[in-house]
């Protein structure tokens, strides 16, 4: 995946700020039903034995805002709201938990989940090694301050899956898959990313994504894409 350019962490909280200051405003639009689910989100999401239900066209077509949806591991879906779009976009899940993305849809920093990525910044790709044409590799250094661990070098392989069919709120998406293969020797962590984009645009539909060796992957479907 490409990377977008990135804010520095001193910034961020600044853009929390700025974010927190629409969120008033987007979450407006919400129906009753779909408040609900996103203000329960972390304490369902908890739950092991949680219904793995997904967010309804009603409930999505309820927000005139760009939104996703977001699960973790088998937990319920939950909309996020996009409470700001630049170099990085902000997307709010409630009061109190957001995520930010590159442009390109990989996670960079959570705020308010069990566990959360403090940073993520590229370190830049780096040529194939030989005999595996056509496999990208790029590294990343990421910290992690509930684990007080910091710069940990993530070491990336892509791999171009092919072209997959998907279904987002029931419609029917062509997408090209790629899943990238990562190792943190630093916190004995390995684990897989997939990513479904459109083979078009490169915009991302949907992607499963690790973020912390202590939580469930996250799963985030794009709703209703950003104009």
């Amino acid at each position: 995946m490409r990377h977008a350019s990135h804010l520095r962490p001193g910034g961020f909280r600044i853009f929390l700020m700025a974010g927190g200051l629409v969120l008033s405003g987007a979450l407006g639009g919400c129906s009753s039903e779909g408040s609900s689910d996103v203000r329960s989100f972390l304490s369902v999401a908890r739950l092991a034995f949680a219904p793995p239900q997904r967010v309804s066209i009603k409930q999505a077509s309820a927000i005139p805002y760009a939104t996703i949806g977001i699960r973790i591991g088998g937990g319920p879906q939950a909309i996020g709201t996009l409470a700001t779009d630049g170099a990085q976009r902000l997307w709010a899940i409630g009061a109190k938990v957001m995520i930010a993305t590159t442009r390109e849809g990989q996670i960079q920093r959570t705020v308010g989940l069990p566990y959360n990525l403090s940073w993520m910044a590229p370190l830049g790709p780096e040529a194939s090694a030989p005999g595996r044409a056509g496999r990208r590799r790029s590294s990343s250094s990421a910290d992690f301050a509930d684990l007080a661990t910091f710069s940990v070098t993530i070491q990336c392989e892509e791999i171009l899956f092919g072209n997959v069919r998907i279904a987002i709120l029931g419609k029917p998406i062509t997408t090209r898959r790629t899943n990238i293969r990562c190792e943190a020797p630093q916190l004995k962590w390995s684990f897989q990313n997939t990513y479904w984009t459109d083979p078009q645009t490169g915009m991302v539909w949907k992607s499963i994504q690790h973020i912390h060796p202590k939580l469930d992957p996250i799963e985030i479907e794009t709703l209703r894409p950003p104009a």
